[in-house]
């Protein structure tokens, strides 16, 4: 959820309830948006992606009485091997409902969810599928400007996996870790991170509220300062070298090691016959085929 302060005055916990027909309270912040995400256009697919039964119709709900409530809501849609060749019917969903912003993310290997790598890594094929379908519901793409929906992805897609020039209305983006557009992550455990999926600490600093901790100098550590001026093998001398860095390097540090040093997972699966031989051999395997929910 996205949300701006309404008054700097107004200090009262108050929200709005998006299982009643009605708000609690006038809420204190001015929300700009609630992101929600759908999987799947049917719910044994999405239920089985997020980990339980009923998620499918509360969400679906949930969405309907942001609606009725003048909430705005951009629709949120992660692609996997799994889901990949369903985008336009969960876009469907979304646009059945009232929602014509979408934030389309694809599946990136990071934390617990890399005991599900070989189940949901989508191939290049898998996302040229999700792309081509997504870009019928926008302007560019042929859809009707007054019902047209803007969509854009979130994850950094290497356009030596994907030709994204060919995917005209789905705005595309970089990496920004090192450039000014950075938006560090501090976990709960006082870690500060290049972005929510990295896992390694900057500077290797276990807690920033430590007293010995200098703010100023952490921020220049070469966890950030260097991050673009090292290159993963394979990407040397590609044309999109500096601006694509390989994909996503949170991946690729909690999949294969280092951030820096392999290009995304969606990449090396196709250029590295012994990664790819092992996602092969998982997916074979009958208990590697369900991303198990981790209960804290």
């Amino acid at each position: 959820m996205c949300a701006t302060p309404a008054s700097a005055s107004r200090s009262s916990a108050t929200a709005v309830s998006s299982t009643t027909s009605s708000p609690r309270a006038s809420p204190p912040y001015k929300v700009r948006y609630v992101q929600v995400t759908l999987n799947a256009p049917t719910a044994p697919l999405h239920d089985d992606h997020v980990g339980g039964k009923g998620h499918f119709d509360a969400t679906i709900e949930g969405i309907k009485a942001m609606k009725r409530h003048g909430v705005p809501v951009v629709g949120c849609c992660v692609v996997t091997k799994q889901n990949a060749h369903l985008v336009g019917e969960v876009l469907t969903v979304f646009k059945e409902l009232g929602v014509r912003q979408i934030a389309l993310s694809r599946f990136s290997p990071a934390g617990y969810a890399t005991s599900a790598v070989a189940t949901l890594l989508p191939s290049r094929d898998d996302l040229m599928v999700a792309f081509r379908q997504a870009d019928a519901f926008t302007v560019e793409g042929g859809a009707p400007k007054e019902s047209a929906m803007r969509i854009s992805c979130t994850m950094p897609v290497p356009p030596c996996a994907v030709e994204t020039e060919e995917i005209k209305g789905v705005q595309f983006g970089t990496c920004p870790i090192g450039t000014s557009m950075q938006e560090l992550a501090l976990g709960p455990d006082g870690k500060l991170k290049n972005c929510t999926l990295h896992r390694t600490a900057i500077g290797g600093v276990a807690d920033i509220l430590d007293p010995s901790v200098d703010m100023l100098a952490l921020l220049k550590a070469p966890e950030i300062t260097a991050y673009r001026k090292e290159s993963p093998e394979f990407c040397k001398g590609c044309l999109h070298e500096k601006t694509c860095m390989g994909g996503c390097g949170a991946a690729a540090e909690w999949v294969l090691g280092h951030a820096r040093r392999f290009p995304d997972p969606v990449v090396f699966q196709h250029v590295d016959d012994e990664f790819s031989a092992r996602l092969e051999a998982e997916r074979a395997d009958p208990k590697k085929r369900r991303l198990e929910v981790v209960h804290g």
